[in-house]
């Protein structure tokens, strides 16, 4: 177990106004699990939103599935409105992905042919699952992904945002977590 935390100080007060306590909390074993806890220490209610980036190593893009988004709704990329629904049972990577899948609390599974494996990406306390893959132009523009990087990595990560951003009154506090395993 690992647990690291924070709390308001003069820089963050910079960047976030308002008085919070925030820790991680990280069990490594078979599983990872890594949770976010955050409470509001101040006299105000405040709103906020949180994500775990979770990118994980695959063989290659053209390998994987991603299952478990079905029948829900998303937002493309940074759209005002969710005008997509997933239809199909599995998510291939063939392009640049942002979806933002909204009133998402399923696991997802991301199957890697390529390596033989499954990820299991499980979550407590998180409404929007986040699917991204830079794909090739934005790649290029990024400096800390090499410019084939896009086709070894995928990004699941459990978020809470839009309708789902959090709102925390004085003296309550807030968890989000996942749990990866490999299957």
């Amino acid at each position: 177990l690992l647990v690291l935390g924070l709390k308001a100080n003069d820089s963050t007060k910079s960047l976030f106004p308002f008085d919070f306590a925030a820790q991680i909390e990280i069990v490594v074993g078979k599983k990872l699990d890594v949770s976010l806890i955050y409470t509001n220490t101040g006299t105000e209610p405040f709103i906020c939103s949180d994500a775990l980036h979770s990118y994980f190593n695959i063989s290659n893009v053209a390998n994987i599935g991603i299952s478990g988004l079905k029948g829900h709704s998303y937002y493309a990329a940074f759209a005002k409105t969710p005008d997509y629904t997933q239809e199909e049972e599995i998510l291939p990577i063939t392009q640049e992905e942002n979806r933002r899948y909204i009133n998402h609390t399923a696991d997802c599974v991301i199957a890697d042919k390529g390596y033989n494996r499954n990820i299991r990406v499980a979550k407590r306390g998180s409404k929007v699952t986040v699917v991204w893959n830079p794909w090739e132009a934005t790649t290029k523009t990024m400096a800390d992904i090499p410019e084939d990087g896009y086709f070894s990595f995928v990004c699941v990560e459990a978020a809470n945002y839009y309708d789902n951003s959090i709102t925390l009154a004085p003296s309550e506090g807030y968890s989000i977590a996942t749990t990866i395993s490999v299957e």
